[in-house]
């Protein structure tokens, strides 16, 4: 019989070099801490897994694979971890960089959608470190908004971390932790490829997707309590057009969000900075209407509308000629978050679970419950 969870740690423990000041976030699997260094004074999170003796291996391994996915990615939008190791009876854990703002689940519910604006340099953010993360041979997979972090006192795309690397798949190394062909990842987030166990880096543009819909839309793309039926509307069924939720949309980005929502994975963008680049175009063209689009000096444009009239659709968008890199600086601000302190990373309790009941989201299906074949 396995033997229980241990109970969570007291303020004042020692991890290494680390004395824990405060617990500031608790799930299911286990607890977040604020922690100091004991010789330097640096603060950290520390993320401790609060499994049974018999979990701790494979929990190890996950841990150690996240840490070692984040560090190969190399990007300012990503959580930086210092360390990893294992208190006491198996207990392993993650420290990692303290951040000072709060999640987009967070902003969502406290606030609601965001202005237009702030939604496009978000997805901007969020596509800019997908980029870096490819390049690295990184997949997410469970991109979500509890998983995008809004930084106190950062604008635009610079808020942005992308959290929770504890499903990504790395090149050559998903097999040995996870199987082959398991479905990994949040329901309402999740490609058709994906639900059926065969992720890919374009898996990832389906999500920015759905999480595109939620934040121009307010609303989920297939907004359903039951996770069952939601997988299945995302296996089979075509998205619905953002302006049947929000008429206001511009067509133009209304055919870019309909490209990343595409079941078919060849006619979603090929990479993500393709997509950051066609993002660009449909921003510029909002902000300077012409009656003829000039369609000669934007081919990421092109591939936009080509795809919006349904004629010679063009399957990936290719970045323009001269298009800036994804580093530049967004066309528009986030908007900083109002709430201060430290903010961990994402809440244990999101790290991946068997599906069973709904997700606590009845409309935005957020996604805190995984799928995991078992």
């Amino acid at each position: 019989m396995a033997r229980p969870p241990p109970p969570p740690l007291a303020e004042g423990t020692q991890l290494k070099d680390y004395r824990l000041v405060r617990r500031i976030g608790t799930g299911a699997m286990g607890e977040v801490y604020e922690a100091v260094h004991s010789v330097i004074g640096r603060k950290v999170a520390i993320k401790v897994l609060r499994i049974g003796v018999d979990e701790a291996l494979n929990a190890s391994r996950r841990l150690l694979e996240e840490a070692r996915a984040v560090n190969a990615i190399r990007h300012a939008g990503i959580v930086d971890v210092f360390d990893v190791g294992v208190y006491g009876e198996r207990r392993p854990y993650l420290v990692m960089e303290l951040l000072e703002g709060r999640t987009l689940s967070e902003r969502l519910k406290a606030d609601g959608p965001p202005p237009l604006h702030e939604a496009l340099a978000i997805l901007e953010g969020v596509l800019g470190v997908l980029a870096a993360a490819h390049r690295a041979g990184v997949i997410h997979r469970d991109l979500k908004p509890s998983n995008v972090f809004l930084l106190k006192g950062r604008e635009g795309a610079a808020a942005v971390k992308l959290l929770d690397f504890g499903v990504a798949r790395r090149e050559g190394r998903e097999e040995a932790l996870t199987g082959p062909a398991m479905a990994v990842g949040s329901v309402g987030f999740m490609a058709p490829e994906q639900l059926q166990g065969q992720a890919v880096p374009a898996s990832d543009l389906y999500a920015v997707g759905c999480l595109a819909f939620q934040l121009i839309a307010g609303k989920a793309v297939f907004p359903l309590k039951n996770i069952p039926e939601a997988a299945r509307r995302h296996l089979l069924e075509p998205a619905r057009k953002l302006r049947t939720v929000r008429p206001d949309t511009a067509p133009m980005l209304e055919a870019w969000v309909d490209m990343l929502l595409q079941k078919d994975v060849a006619q979603r963008p090929r990479t993500a900075e393709a997509a950051f680049n066609a993002l660009r175009a449909v921003q510029h063209e909002q902000s300077e209407p012409r009656t003829e689009p000039s369609l000669s000096r934007d081919p990421a444009l092109l591939s936009v509308i080509r795809a919006h009239k349904k004629t010679d659709l063009v399957p990936a968008f290719e970045p323009p000629s001269g298009a800036k890199s994804v580093t530049t600086e967004p066309v528009r601000p986030v908007v900083p978050s109002k709430q201060a302190g430290p903010v961990p990373h994402p809440p244990i309790d999101e790290r991946p679970t068997v599906v069973a009941g709904k997700d606590d989201d009845e409309d935005t299906l957020d996604g805190n419950k995984t799928l995991v074949d078992t």
